[in-house]
């Protein structure tokens, strides 16, 4: 990824191959460090979890409040993980909020041509808007680097002036 002839990664005097995107702890890298390929990836992981519990969603037994904990703990949990270092456009947080309003009008079991604006899709749900949700996420990970020593190995990849 970018790397010079001279300063590959040599493994048993083999260099690994140059590749465009790997994945690494469940995060898509690119070769020019786009956020679009992870935001999906994550997605994709999000729905086969949300899925996986489509019985927990159809139950009758089980209350609103049940399913909300569910949804919280498991599905925006796994579609959270690595959020903080994506750099979100108005496009890409059109999609994730568009993915998250789906999965809450399932839980709900809104279907069309019922209709239920966004506003109220929230407050019914208890939740908030996925994109603040990863605002806020970034921003608790900016103060937690801000609070590391200046000299701590996290510092070296910033250029930033406190």
């Amino acid at each position: 990824m970018n790397c010079p002839q001279d300063r590959r990664i040599q493994i048993s005097g083999e260099s690994l191959a140059e590749v465009e995107d790997f994945c690494y702890l469940g995060g898509i890298l690119t070769q020019f460090g786009g956020s679009v390929e992870d935001v999906a990836g994550r997605l994709q992981k999000t729905r086969g979890a949300f899925e996986n519990l489509s019985a927990v969603w159809k139950s009758k037994e089980l209350s609103l409040s049940t399913n909300m904990t569910f949804y919280c703990s498991i599905v925006e949990t796994t579609f959270l993980y690595g959020c903080e270092c994506w750099t979100l456009t108005k496009n890409l947080e059109k999609r994730i909020r568009v993915f998250q309003r789906r999965f809450l009008r399932r839980i709900l079991m809104i279907f069309y041509p019922t209709v239920i604006s966004n506003v109220e899709l929230l407050r019914t749900t208890g939740q908030v808007d996925i994109a603040v949700k990863v605002t806020e996420r970034k921003w608790w990970w900016i103060g937690h680097i801000a609070r590391k020593d200046p000299h701590h190995l996290t510092w070296s990849h910033f250029n930033v002036v406190i």
